[in-house]
């Protein structure tokens, strides 16, 4: 090999045959590749190397060039904030449009599909039992007197577990006193 350092020119001498890359390396700048095929007659072919379509022949003039690509980049670039990955964010969007729907589809229907939800929403309320209730009577916690005799209470009536019987018939507590 001969190397010519002022002009950067080199010369290659008894190559064997066959395909050959040439790459140059340089901390600073980065550059093409360059495959270089030789016959057994010692014809050569200079050729951009295409990693994906191989057999896509871009023959490269000669003397060869080595152009620069540009610079190395040893680190990525960090990336920048932009307002529309804050908008685009999917949290957003499921929070957002909901909620502008929600607020613009009153202004966007006619007055009388209008009229036909207000008049529906204003309808008399069924009278479904309250939840409590009907807990309460199934579980037998009810507040109404059970009608059975026994129990074995002070005066006949039924006995309350959960309030203690002061006397009185049927087990009905004493009004309170008041005090002048």
């Amino acid at each position: 090999m001969y190397l010519n350092w002022e002009n950067g020119s080199f010369v290659l001498h008894n190559l064997p045959w066959g395909s050959h890359f040439i790459h140059v390396v340089t901390p600073n700048i980065m550059y093409a590749p360059i495959r270089v095929d030789i016959n057994a007659k010692g014809k050569w072919r200079p050729r951009k190397v295409n990693i994906l379509q191989p057999s896509k022949v871009e023959v490269l003039p000669t003397p060869m060039k080595f152009n620069p690509l540009g610079p190395v980049r040893y680190f990525q670039a960090r990336e920048q904030w932009r307002i529309t990955d804050l908008l685009l964010n999917p949290m957003v969007l499921m929070t957002v449009v909901p909620l502008g729907l929600i607020l613009l589809m009153p202004k966007l229907g006619d007055p009388e599909t209008r009229r036909e939800v207000e008049s529906q929403l204003q309808m008399p309320k069924t009278d479904t039992p309250d939840i409590a209730e009907m807990m309460t009577n199934f579980l037998g916690i009810g507040s109404t007197p059970s009608s059975s005799g026994g129990g074995g209470g002070a005066a006949g009536g039924s006995c309350d577990t959960r309030r203690p019987v002061r006397g009185g018939a049927g087990g009905a507590r004493a009004p309170r006193r008041k005090d002048k």
